[in-house]
């Protein structure tokens, strides 16, 4: 058994020993890598103009051929590659670049390949001059007076082909203010564009601004300037001061409100009317209406004075006291005793033009301390109490009181 384990050993031997010498045959016989000379290499002539105008036409001549090849001439501007193809002959290739082909201002890589041998060169094509219209941007659109605000405007003139003419080319922009006065700035384009800052003035209004460059001219743009914050004013009562009733509406205006230049404040300015008096504080709002405010208010709902003030954007009114007379000229209350009851009635209560009390108005009665909420009805009404010794009656903030004695 051990000697075929030996003879099966000696056999395996054998084998790995020949595979050996058949990978050293191999690996001795192997092609070598190709040569580094076979890689690209930049041996080319290549000649062009150092610059051209934007559409116009140009001639390239590639160089250095022994025979005659094909040659591809690629241009990037950045605007993606174009690729020409032509043949050399008599040791060199030419090729005209047509106009629409190098519109593009700007760097151009021209790169010129035959085989594996190549030339790389750059070139620039100019913008032309600036053509109409100018393209012109203006922003923010409103701007108040006698303030810091600017409303800046911004021109990117364009050659004919679309390029942005080159910089340190003036622009010249004419300004119109509200009250017709033009003068005109003058700001050179740098990094594609030119820019002025026009502040605002002291005249609220419309302006007009436009730009040229050369002969091209841009479109009009406008902005507005707005009065700035109102200087103090005056309110008073439009009409008939009305009775105490908490129904009658009276009419507060001003006067056309101004800002510290003279400048009309623009419609739809917020106001408020602060009101304080016999009935509480409260605030009503209002918005400007041809430059004047108009506040509308309930008449209070018993007799005395009320103060107003109103304010809007920074400016203030002069304070106005109105004092509302009584709604109620005629107040009779009559009281007659039962055996174990009062009756008590009131009215007819008359306003001072005659007229009753509209209905529903509310009466409270106090009797001996105890009190009654009750409604007049065509000027009057009635309730049955236990046996009062005082009766205060009230309506509208009149008051009457009446002691019940043996006789009614």
């Amino acid at each position: 058994m051990s000697r075929m384990y030996a003879q099966h050993r000696g056999l395996l031997i054998a084998a790995l020993v020949g595979l050996a010498l058949v990978v050293f045959v191999v690996m001795d016989t192997r092609p070598t890598s190709e040569p580094p000379d076979a890689l690209p290499f930049v041996d080319l002539e290549l000649d062009h103009p150092i610059s051209v105008a934007a559409g116009e036409s140009f001639a390239v001549t590639v160089g250095g051929f022994a025979t005659d090849r094909p040659v591809s001439i690629t241009l990037d501007a950045g605007y993606g590659p174009r690729t020409f193809s032509t043949v050399s002959e008599n040791g060199e290739a030419q090729l005209t670049i047509p106009a629409d082909a190098g519109s593009g201002a700007g760097l151009v890589v021209i790169e010129a390949s035959a085989g594996n041998r190549r030339a790389v060169s750059t070139m620039k094509v100019l913008p032309g001059p600036a053509t109409s219209p100018i393209d012109l941007y203006l922003g923010p659109r409103t701007v108040e007076v006698g303030t810091d605000d600017v409303s800046m405007v911004v021109a990117v003139p364009t050659d004919a082909f679309g390029n942005p003419v080159a910089d340190n080319t003036v622009v010249t922009y004419a300004h119109t203010r509200p009250d017709g006065e033009t003068n005109e700035l003058a700001s050179s384009t740098s990094g594609l564009l030119s820019f002025i800052d026009v502040p605002s003035g002291t005249l609220a209004g419309r302006n007009v601004v436009s730009a040229r460059a050369g002969d091209a001219q841009g479109p009009e743009r406008t902005f507005t300037e707005v009065a700035s914050q109102a200087a103090d004013f005056s309110i008073e009562v439009d009409g008939l001061i009305p009775v105490a009733n908490g129904r009658d509406l009276v009419t507060l205006t001003s006067s056309v409100v101004l800002d510290q230049y003279g400048n009309a404040l623009p419609d739809g300015t917020f106001a408020q009317l602060e009101v304080s008096g016999v009935t509480g504080s409260r605030l009503i709002s209002a918005s400007s209406i041809d430059s004047q405010l108009r506040f509308t208010v309930e008449a209070p709902n018993q007799p005395g004075a009320a103060l107003f003030t109103a304010y809007t954007s920074g400016g203030e009114s002069n304070p106005l006291e109105i004092n509302f007379p009584s709604a109620i000229a005629s107040l009779p209350v009559e009281v007659d005793e039962r055996t174990e009851t009062s009756l008590i009635r009131v009215g007819p209560v008359l306003e001072p033009d005659g007229a009753f009390v509209p209905d529903g108005t509310p009466v409270r009665i106090i009797a001996d301390g105890n009190t009654y909420l009750v409604e007049l009805e065509f000027g009057e009404v009635s309730i049955v109490t236990p046996i009062a010794s005082a009766v205060d009656v009230v309506v509208l903030g009149k008051s009457a009181r009446v002691r019940e004695n043996s006789d009614g």
